[in-house]
């Protein structure tokens, strides 16, 4: 039997104004984003409609908790031109914030759990965000033109996404479809 050491953070529901419809695309792909401020600031600014931005999901600095902002069958405004089919975790933190080996795994099962629900596959992405996990500074113009995230070792990360899509052992449900 798998040991799952770093499992899904709870979730808390922070619904966003700022989301709209995939128009039946499913998610393809991941973005991987980072706030450069505290998890309650970027809560509170993506759930504000002047911002004009979202996240599917904000992971808290230590990783031990969640907030889905937008339900996974919708479409988050977080990367610009790939908005429709991806799906956006926003990595609460500054990319010079030290010991974040717990958020790192917990992203990593997140991201890991979204491959194996919608079938994206699990490496690097092309440059529209399409088929498998980008960085938004992978997307350059295409989704916006943002230079998130930094300051950890990004094959690294693919590799832990890996290997929690091969330890298994997800839950059927986590947040809202």
């Amino acid at each position: 039997m798998s040991r799952i050491t770093h499992p899904l953070p709870p979730l808390v529901q922070a619904p966003s104004p700022n989301q709209s419809s995939r128009r039946g695309f499913a998610p393809s792909g991941v973005v991987v984003h980072e706030t450069e401020g505290s998890y309650a600031g970027a809560v509170s600014w993506l759930r504000n409609p002047k911002a004009q931005a979202s996240a599917h999901l904000v992971l808290r600095e230590d990783g031990l908790q969640a907030a889905q902002l937008v339900p996974w069958h919708m479409k988050a405004w977080h990367a610009e031109n790939a908005n429709t089919y991806t799906l956006g975790i926003e990595l609460a933190g500054k990319t010079a914030l030290p010991n974040r080996d717990e958020q790192l795994h917990r992203a990593a099962r997140i991201v890991g759990w979204w491959c194996v629900t919608y079938r994206i596959p699990v490496h690097q992405g092309d440059s529209k965000g399409h088929g498998g996990i980008v960085r938004h500074l992978d997307l350059g113009w295409f989704g916006g033109g943002h230079h998130d995230p930094g300051g950890f070792d990004w094959p690294t990360f693919l590799r832990m996404v890996k290997a929690e899509v091969a330890l298994g052992g997800f839950r059927k449900v986590y947040g809202v479809k």
